[in-house]
Parts: C-alpha cells; sequence; structure tokens
C-alpha cells in the first residue's frame, strides 16, 4: 500500500488496515445485517458499526442480536477473545491493540463502535454473552465515572488509557 494514501487514512482505522494486510479477517456488520458463522477462530474481528448519524442514530445490541452475534461472544470464554466497545469517538490506540488482540488470541476480537447513549446497554449485552472477554471499552470524559461503576460491578477492572 503506498504511504501517501495509507498515511491519508485516520489514525484509529491504520491498525485495521494493517490487520488486513497480513492476513486478518474482518467481518464489517451494520444493522440487522447477517452476523458471520461461528465460531470465530484467530486472527478474526468482527467490527459492528453502530454509531450511524441520521434519525434513528445508535440503536443498540437489539438491532445486532442473533443466534450467530451471540455464539461469537460466548466462544470469548476465560480470555479466548477481546471485546472493545467504544462509545463516542474511537481511540487509535485502543483500535491496534484490538487488532493485536484478534491476532493473538484464539477467538479473535470484536469492536463494536456506538454512541454515548448506548453504550451502557452494550456494555451489558457484552457481560452477559461474555463476562470472561478481555474488554477494552473506551468512553468519554463526561461518562466515564459510570463507566468505571457499572465495569466495577459487572466485576471488571477497568484500565484508563488516558
Amino acid at each position: 500500500m503506498p504511504g501517501t494514501t495509507f498515511n491519508a487514512l485516520p489514525l484509529h482505522l491504520r491498525g485495521i488496515v494493517d490487520f488486513r494486510i497480513q492476513g486478518g479477517r474482518l467481518h464489517m456488520v451494520g444493522p440487522r445485517d447477517r452476523h458471520p458463522h461461528g465460531p470465530p477462530s484467530r486472527s478474526e474481528l468482527l467490527f459492528i458499526g453502530d454509531d450511524r448519524d441520521g434519525p434513528n442514530g445508535s440503536l443498540g445490541p437489539a438491532a445486532f442480536d442473533g443466534p450467530r452475534l451471540r455464539r461469537w461472544l460466548a466462544s470469548f470464554g476465560r480470555g479466548g477473545g477481546a471485546v472493545g466497545v467504544f462509545g463516542g469517538a474511537p481511540d487509535a490506540a485502543a483500535y491496534n491493540s484490538l487488532c493485536l488482540f484478534a491476532v493473538t488470541l484464539p477467538r479473535g476480537a470484536v469492536i463494536i463502535e456506538c454512541a454515548v447513549g448506548t453504550w451502557l446497554e452494550w456494555s451489558r449485552y457484552i457481560y452477559s454473552l461474555a463476562p470472561d472477554a478481555l474488554r477494552m471499552d473506551v468512553v468519554p470524559g463526561e461518562i466515564q465515572a459510570e463507566a468505571v461503576r457499572h465495569m466495577r460491578a459487572e466485576g471488571a477492572f477497568p484500565v484508563q488509557m488516558r
């Protein structure tokens, strides 16, 4: 890939492009799209796009739920996979980490982009299906304290990257 094209990409997408160049399998899913057949394996990254602009905005997990997604997430037991829920703006370092986890963990990784208003719904959904998954959530400052309280209540140990 020419350097100028790569350098023109937003920082958070560069890790995903590198992941693909190295042979990783990327599955992009929008609301009501079909999820890939499971179970996932190493070098698979599922990208759930629930951060859409428009009259409906972020729809939450109900618009994506189904047996395939539930099977995919349930396979993440005992640290077998990683999940990042991004409420608001993406974070390049967290995206890059999740791409690395997708390559190294037995069940790959999931990136969920959602609005701040649906982060809690997504967090609860993920925890109900994959309580032992490695989590890397990113939220803006205005809900960070609430997010930390919620994650501690789930038994997680939030790590703040900033």
